[in-house]
């Protein structure tokens, strides 16, 4: 029975692998400037408060 669970254990990992390959990465491009990316990002404050992040990187 152990053998059993250890073996579809296995399989089910083995099939939800590409699903964390295939993550957003979160970098929007714009077709128009294809040399600059942008990643926007939301935090929440223990306040209650939220802080809107912004990454910019240049190629």
């Amino acid at each position: 029975m152990m053998i059993l669970f250890r073996r579809i254990l296995f399989c089910l990992l083995w099939l939800l692998l590409p699903v964390s390959w295939a993550a957003e990465s979160g970098w929007l491009r714009s077709p128009a400037n294809a040399h600059a990316s942008i990643r926007l990002r939301a935090d929440t404050a223990a306040t209650g408060a939220t802080r809107r992040l912004r990454e910019v990187k240049l190629e």
